[in-house]
């Protein structure tokens, strides 16, 4: 009889029951899990690249070519490498954060553990990537394609992001206005997370846990905010 890995048990109890599987990886840490997480969001990533594209028409001197041949089917290896980059970058700094926060509010926890706890919190992205993808799925189908001239910069971003802005604005004001409704709450999830890990894995009584986990999430949202400016990929 086929036996479920333990690594896909915790990928799929995590979003169903987070202290349960948070207590389990802090007795047994995993590490498969929040890499199967990363390889879900890669995917998750071309998908989404991949419907928004595919909807705008580039005219060029040679004629009409989809944005998703023009500019994105070239650059896909190098665009989901970035992907990957970003999403790791952040799982380091989460790392870090849970550490030092950890350390300064006074945890004697080993550290082996928090590695795949950072990852883990993948979860809640997986879960916005894939309402957003749904939403904006259905709200294309009342797009028309949209066809975009003049674009002669060389450079990916300020091309693509021109004639993505146009599409998205397109959809206006049905999935600017849905998106706004759910938008605010994946933050408090990730700050509820943060939380639970300070709790459970880091064995903080609760004031502490809120106080770690609150400052975790506030360094980690300003740390985003940072390297986006900074142009990083993220």
């Amino acid at each position: 009889m086929f036996r479920v890995p333990r690594f896909l048990k915790i990928c799929i109890r995590m979003f169903f029951r987070p202290v349960e599987t948070i207590e389990d990886i802090s007795i047994e840490p995993e590490y498969l899990s929040p890499l199967l997480y990363l390889l879900i969001l890669v995917l998750l990533t071309w998908l989404y690249v991949y419907l928004y594209t595919n909807r705008i028409v580039i005219v060029t001197p040679r004629g009409e070519i989809s944005l998703w041949e023009y500019e994105v089917q070239p650059r896909l290896s190098a665009l989901l490498a970035t992907r990957v980059l970003g999403l790791m970058t952040m799982w380091f700094i989460l790392f870090g954060l849970y550490y030092l926060v950890g350390k300064i509010m006074g945890s004697e926890e080993e550290t082996a553990t928090l590695f795949p706890l950072s990852g883990m919190s993948y979860h809640i992205q997986i879960v916005y990537m894939v309402l957003d993808l749904t939403i904006l799925s259905c709200c294309l189908t009342t797009v028309p394609i949209i066809k975009v001239s003049g674009l002669m910069s060389s450079n990916f971003t300020i091309s693509s992001s021109y004639a993505v802005n146009i599409l998205l604005w397109s959809t206006s004001p049905k999935f600017p206005h849905i998106r706004s409704l759910y938008e605010w709450f994946f933050p408090l999830w990730g700050a509820v997370y943060n939380i639970m890990v300070m709790r459970i894995d880091r064995g903080l009584d609760l004031k502490s846990a809120i106080i770690g986990g609150s400052l975790v999430s506030a360094t980690m949202a300003l740390i985003h905010i940072i390297l986006t400016l900074l142009g990083f990929p993220m």
